[in-house]
């Protein structure tokens, strides 16, 4: 049906050159009807009835029916694909449009907070500034800043921000923790 693009009935379809070996063995098919689905002579898909019982057959007026069903069923489905061509490629755009918001939000925050940490003077305030600041801008709930001490070797705390309990104030080599991991090398 698809290929010749024309109706086909099969009253005799456990017996037909049509039959589809997977439908015989796993139904009861004994009669079917099938039409393309056709849009300004474009292939969208084809549609087929079938009776089960024997000596059930369809006849030219079922196909006439179901072929002026089968005309109206290819518009619907035409325009329901353009209708969900287009609900995706809005949904698209507007993800698009709010990723951009986003981007422009986290712009705007980082620039109002290096403006506010560049006035900070205060190197105990500034470091708990920033540490916060960063929980702010990432949404997390606590954090800390740890320095490096060059004489031994070692990250010291510096500041913490959002911990509900205190931090242990201990001191980090290198490659130890995920601090020192970061710190050792060079990356996040």
């Amino acid at each position: 049906v698809a290929q010749r693009r024309e109706g086909m009935i099969d009253n005799a379809y456990r017996v037909s050159p049509y039959a589809s070996p997977i439908l015989l063995e796993r139904t009861r098919v004994a009669a079917i009807l099938a039409e393309p689905l056709l849009y300004r002579d474009r292939l969208v898909g084809v549609i087929t009835v079938h009776h089960e019982e024997p000596g059930r057959h369809f006849t030219e007026a079922d196909q006439s029916l179901v072929r002026l069903f089968a005309a109206q069923a290819a518009i619907a489905i035409e325009n329901g694909k353009l209708f969900e061509a287009a609900r995706h490629e809005l949904a698209e755009r507007k993800q698009a449009e709010e990723t951009l918001a986003a981007r422009t939000r986290h712009l705007e925050a980082v620039r109002t907070v290096s403006e506010e940490v560049t006035r900070e003077l205060d190197l105990a305030t500034l470091l708990r500034l920033i540490t916060q600041r960063a929980c702010e801008l990432t949404g997390a709930v606590a954090g800390d800043i740890d320095l490096w001490d060059e004489a031994r070797q070692v990250l010291v705390p510096a500041a913490t921000f959002g911990h509900a309990l205190d931090r242990p104030q201990t001191t980090r080599a290198l490659g130890e923790g995920a601090m020192g991991t970061v710190a050792e090398r060079r990356q996040g």
